[in-house]
């Protein structure tokens, strides 16, 4: 499986959503806005979740993330990849 972890390319996560579901597995993007986080203040994170079942992502954990202070102005198109291919994206954005 690609190593995703510190790769802030849009074509390798790409490749990785693709080569997951191609293994079998159900793919979840999350992009949701942090408040008062202890490690991450109010960070703004798109994260990944994946498992054999949809049923079976209530128990896993984020795999990995990438959050905007870290990846800049690719982080919009890291955005954008979630949304094109994995099997699910959910917002959760509250912008006061």
């Amino acid at each position: 499986m690609i190593d995703i972890r510190n790769t802030y390319k849009p074509n390798v996560l790409e490749a990785w959503i693709k080569e997951t579901r191609e293994a079998g597995n159900y793919v979840s993007a999350e992009l949701v806005q942090l408040h008062d986080d202890p490690q991450l203040g109010n960070a703004l994170v798109l994260g990944f979740r994946f498992a054999k079942t949809p049923r079976a992502l209530a128990d896993e954990d984020i795999a990995f993330s990438f959050t905007h202070e870290t990846t800049g102005t690719v982080f919009w198109r890291l955005v954008g990849v979630a949304e094109a291919y994995a099997n699910d994206f959910n917002e959760e954005l509250a912008f006061a």
